[in-house]
């Protein structure tokens, strides 16, 4: 098929020519004018594998755009929701990593919103790494609610994951249209009052391309930190000192 054409030229792996001789076919068989589905359902229809075309999106074929899943799929990826609470009608999103500091962060902005829902907006669990693929259903609940998020600030762990973790969400955001990921730079800076942990070692340019997610007046502060093999979990700074930091003020 001439979507496809670049597969007769292309070095390919034995993977690869799998997966585009089933497109190929279902192209061939009227997939042009198919009406977009969820991609695990195309999957499941082209190798009867829910799972086969997970990873697709991140495969070189789609991120060098030889591949369209759009064009040459008619399916589109349904990323995990976002766990969203609705706390308020302020145009701000916080996305906590941990569970432990949501549950505490909700009781504190729970009770805020008792007083002005103006001043609180939504609050949003990332669950780690899950958090890069379900911020773009960040997106759809503000279309769906009409609810209009300008500032979507991000607190999470201390260490060379966590500020990959944010970097990469807020990219992943960005690409969809949200505003980039803020640092909550009031929890932040009292994460770095609490007591360290140790933390596996990592390579210092790593670590140097990580914190620049930070403000400048925080990542020299946690440059050191990491490079001296320690690191600040978040669930270090506990409830009573959220709801002093917060104090009625949004993040």
């Amino acid at each position: 098929m001439d979507e496809l054409e670049f597969a007769a030229t292309a070095v390919l792996s034995p993977a690869e020519r799998n997966i585009l001789v089933r497109i190929n076919d279902f192209l061939r068989d009227g997939g042009r004018t198919a009406e977009p589905i969820p991609l695990r359902e195309r999957s499941y229809q082209l190798f009867q594998n829910e799972k086969r075309l997970d990873n697709l999106t991140e495969s070189r074929l789609v991120v060098s755009g030889l591949l369209s899943l759009e064009t040459h799929l008619r399916a589109f990826a349904t990323p995990p929701p976002l766990p969203i609470v609705e706390l308020g009608s302020a145009p701000w999103a916080l996305i906590v990593e941990n569970v432990a500091t949501f549950t505490s962060l909700r009781s504190v902005l729970r009770h805020m919103a008792t007083a002005n829902r103006a001043e609180v907006g939504w609050l949003c669990l990332g669950s780690g790494k899950l958090v890069i693929q379900s911020i773009a259903s960040l997106a759809e609940r503000s279309v769906e609610t009409g609810h209009r998020i300008v500032t979507i600030s991000y607190f999470g762990d201390l260490d060379v994951e966590g500020l990959e973790i944010a970097q990469r969400a807020s990219d992943r955001g960005i690409s969809i249209g949200l505003p980039p990921l803020q640092p909550a730079v009031q929890l932040y800076e009292a994460l770095l009052q609490r007591p360290d942990r140790e933390a596996e070692p990592a390579d210092p340019l790593r670590i140097q391309a990580a914190a620049r997610w930070l403000p400048e007046e925080l990542a020299p502060m946690v440059v050191t930190m990491l490079l001296s093999n320690r690191c600040l979990r978040q669930e270090a700074l506990p409830l009573p000192m959220i709801r002093k930091i917060l104090s009625g003020d949004s993040p």
